[in-house]
């Protein structure tokens, strides 16, 4: 996914080095506008799932094979460090004042992920929305800065005894590159939204697991696990949207 939004992104910037020698004269760009991009958060949360498992069978550090060969018994540590779903941004805004060669506006943004499974079993995701102040450059090839407040929410729901929630309303900001074109215009988008401070009791979930998938309890190798949440988890998404202005 990643990748694909890399690739749009050096298109986007192609047309606008075409363009850039083409610019017709500057102009003042009032009015609503509304729009949509594709794009993946990195989420940094510093998850790390310890299995005990002294007395269970010989595993894996490695989910996705957990009886392979070459292994060791004991505790066993999993990581999820850093996590990247596709998000889908929606935003509207309205551009009301020429000051300082731009374009002054207010913007009001929603972002939300797919879910994304970690661990085998959990599954997390992330939604925010924003109200910010805009200034953007004018002319077909532009600029475009935000600052604002927004609201970031992640989600863990890995069953009775890992759950989670949380919510948190800070500064928010971003910028993006756009080319104007077929009556609005491509951009290319980069948000930071307010980081989720977690809570000691909010930042570890005790529970039994098996790792051969069995539920607990009742599966045969059910052994006390623990995962581990960093106290603060960040939030930044990349995306390449279509701003359409009325």
């Amino acid at each position: 996914m990643k990748y694909v939004v890399k690739a749009f992104s050096s298109l986007v910037f192609s047309i606008v080095s075409v363009t850039a020698t083409a610019q017709e004269e500057p102009h003042w760009s009032d009015g609503i506008y509304v729009g949509g991009s594709y794009g993946y958060t990195t989420i940094e949360v510093g998850a790390q799932m310890t299995v005990d498992n002294e007395n269970g069978p010989i595993i894996d550090a490695n989910l996705d094979d957990p009886y392979s060969s070459g292994v060791t018994q004991g505790p066993v540590n999993y990581y999820s460090d850093e996590q990247k779903p596709v998000t889908l941004d929606f935003f509207a805004g309205y551009r009301f004042m020429e000051a300082m060669g731009g374009d002054i506006g207010v913007e009001l943004r929603y972002a939300t992920s797919v879910t994304q499974t970690i661990f085998n079993f959990t599954d997390v995701s992330f939604s925010a929305a924003g109200l910010y102040g805009t200034y953007k450059t004018q002319g077909p090839v532009y600029l475009k800065a935000l600052l604002g407040m927004g609201q970031s929410t992640y989600d863990v729901n890995g069953g009775e005894y890992v759950t989670l929630n949380k919510s948190e309303t800070g500064i928010s900001w971003g910028f993006a590159i756009g080319q104007e074109i077929f009556g609005g215009a491509i951009e290319l988008m980069y948000m930071i939204y307010p980081d989720v401070r977690l809570d000691s009791d909010e930042q570890q979930f005790e529970f039994s697991y098996d790792i051969s998938g069995a539920p607990c309890p009742g599966g045969d190798n059910c052994t006390d696990s623990v995962i581990n949440l960093s106290d603060k988890i960040s939030f930044s998404t990349l995306s390449v949207g279509y701003i359409y202005s009325f």
